[in-house]
């Protein structure tokens, strides 16, 4: 690595260190874990640093979580892709790319919605809300609303990765099974393609740590709440991927007769004794545990040169993002009790027991 290479991750960690600066402590999450009712707890969320301008309230000044969660999405994406002023070649192809999760996000949200493929017109009972990647994204975002309004795919995505999905696919993607393989095809083409990209740069062993997770979600959805068949869900999966998962696994666990069977069997499997496999929820908040605990090393560890810091800050902002959600979720239904299923809190104070709610 040249010296120009040098200066470039150089520049890169000292601004993951001050994004790592600005996620939020344990004081913090215990604030907000605190607060009586969602009102307030939003109202904490605004005074931190990664609640700057949030958007919260409707045009009638109610309160709209959905907007609350978009907003904190497009605040971190504007952060992340301020890191490409740092980076080129290989490096700056795989922070786009992780980025483009967002882009993923999009067009499964158009698929549910646009009646070509969900069935019918909803677009007068449901509004979308699209995350706008600027130049980094692969269609304009011009053309994303026109797809949000009833357009056509068509090859709007020709020379993307998921132009052979929709290829495969578009005749069928109008009854709810076809778009229900178009959607899982779509997130394999996505991290099919970062996996190239995170195979050159660093943080490939994250990436596959997520993609067992997923690989897991995948294959207990399809087989027992959709009802699919076992030749029809291996290859929609991404065993060739992941870590712990591979063919022989797979075939032995999809013959489990239900679910609870399918975690039964999974607990006696080696990889798999670290892990609560009492049910799929728990199983995936352990394997996401574990992920995250790796993320909080890798960025502890030092600076090597490579993207395997930004690819760990990624996923901690992530799971940030998501456990805050569920945090409002949770005052705006009253359902304390599922403060336990909580990643980051943990991870960051060891325990959220004994919090005041």
């Amino acid at each position: 690595m040249g010296i120009f290479g040098l200066c470039e991750f150089a520049a890169l960690n000292s601004r993951i260190h001050y994004v790592k600066s600005r996620m939020l402590k344990v004081s913090d999450w215990q604030t907000l874990l605190g607060t009586a009712d969602l009102r307030s707890a939003v109202g904490d969320l605004g005074s931190l640093p990664m609640g700057e301008g949030l958007r919260t309230e409707r045009g009638d000044g109610s309160l709209s979580l959905r907007m609350v969660e978009h907003s904190l999405q497009q605040n971190f994406i504007t952060e992340m892709l301020t890191h490409l002023r740092f980076l080129s070649g290989a490096s700056a192809e795989a922070l786009t790319e992780l980025v483009r999760v967002y882009d993923l996000l999009n067009l499964k949200k158009i698929l549910r919605i646009n009646q070509g493929y969900a069935g019918k017109d909803k677009m007068s009972e449901l509004f979308v809300d699209l995350y706008d990647l600027g130049r980094h994204s692969l269609l304009k975002m011009e053309k994303w609303e026109a797809l949000s309004a009833g357009g056509k795919i068509g090859n709007a995505f020709a020379g993307s990765c998921y132009e052979e999905d929709f290829k495969l696919d578009i005749d069928l993607a109008g009854e709810s099974a076809g778009l229900l393989r178009l959607e899982t095809l779509i997130e394999r083409s996505y991290f099919k393609n970062l996996y190239r990209c995170l195979k050159s740069s660093g943080g490939l062993e994250l990436l596959r740590m997520q993609i067992d997770e997923l690989c897991l979600e995948q294959m207990v959805r399809l087989r027992y709440h959709f009802g699919m068949e076992i030749p029809a869900i291996q290859p929609l999966t991404m065993l060739d991927l992941s870590s712990l998962w591979n063919e022989k696994l797979f075939l032995k666990l999809m013959e489990a007769e239900d679910e609870k069977k399918f975690f039964e069997l999974l607990s006696n499997e080696p990889a798999f004794k670290g892990f609560d496999c009492s049910s799929l929820g728990a199983c995936l908040r352990s394997m996401r545990f574990a992920r995250i605990r790796m993320c909080k090393a890798v960025l502890a560890s030092g600076a090597p040169l490579s993207l395997r810091p930004l690819t760990a800050l990624f996923m901690l902002k992530q799971q940030e993002i998501r456990d805050i959600v569920s945090v409002l979720q949770i005052k705006r239904f009253k359902r304390e009790e599922k403060l336990g299923w909580l990643v980051m809190p943990e991870v960051v104070s060891g325990s959220v027991r004994g919090v005041a709610v």
